[in-house]
C-alpha cells in the first residue's frame, strides 16, 4: 500500500501576546507491506518520510523532516470454546533532521473471549517518542 498527504493550516488568532498569524505545511508519503507466514503469523512493515514547515508572527520559520523504518510480527493462536490470544511484536526507528533520533518498541498479548463477542483484555509494554508537530515548533512557547 501507498500513502501521500499533504495539509496546509493558515490561522489567525489573538492570545495574551496579542494578533498573530501561524502558516503551516505537511507533507507525508508511507509505503506498507505485509506477508503471511502461515495462519497463524504475519509479518508487515513499511517507511514513511514526513515534512514540516511552518511560520508565525513570533517564529518566522521552522522546519524538519522524519524519515521512518518499521516492522510487526504478529501471532494470533486459537483456543477452546472459539477464544483467541493474539501477541505482536513491532520496532520503529524514527530519523529526524532536527532532533535526537530514536528506536521505539511495543510489546503485547490480547485474549479475546469467544463466548462474549468484544469482550477481551490486553496488556502492552512500548516506549514512545514524539517530536514537535509543526504548530508546537513554530509556537512562541517553549
Amino acid at each position: 500500500n501507498a500513502l501521500v498527504s499533504s495539509n496546509i493550516v493558515d490561522r489567525h488568532y489573538d492570545d495574551f501576546w496579542g494578533a498573530a498569524d501561524y502558516n503551516g505545511q505537511t507533507a507525508r508519503a508511507t509505503l506498507t507491506a505485509g506477508y503471511r507466514i502461515d495462519g497463524n503469523q504475519r509479518l508487515s512493515g513499511g517507511i514513511e518520510y514526513n515534512r514540516y514547515r511552518g511560520s508565525s508572527t513570533w517564529n518566522p520559520t521552522s522546519s524538519y523532516s522524519n524519515r521512518a523504518i518499521y516492522g510487526i510480527y504478529r501471532y494470533i493462536w486459537n483456543d477452546l470454546l472459539g477464544a483467541r490470544t493474539i501477541f505482536d511484536a513491532a520496532l520503529r526507528y524514527d530519523d529526524f533532521s532536527s532532533f535526537k533520533n530514536k528506536a521505539t518498541y511495543r510489546l503485547g498479548v490480547k485474549r479475546e473471549c469467544g463466548i462474549l463477542p468484544g469482550f477481551f483484555s490486553a496488556a502492552n509494554f512500548y516506549s514512545a517518542y514524539k517530536a514537535p508537530g509543526v504548530y508546537e515548533a513554530s509556537s512562541p512557547l517553549p
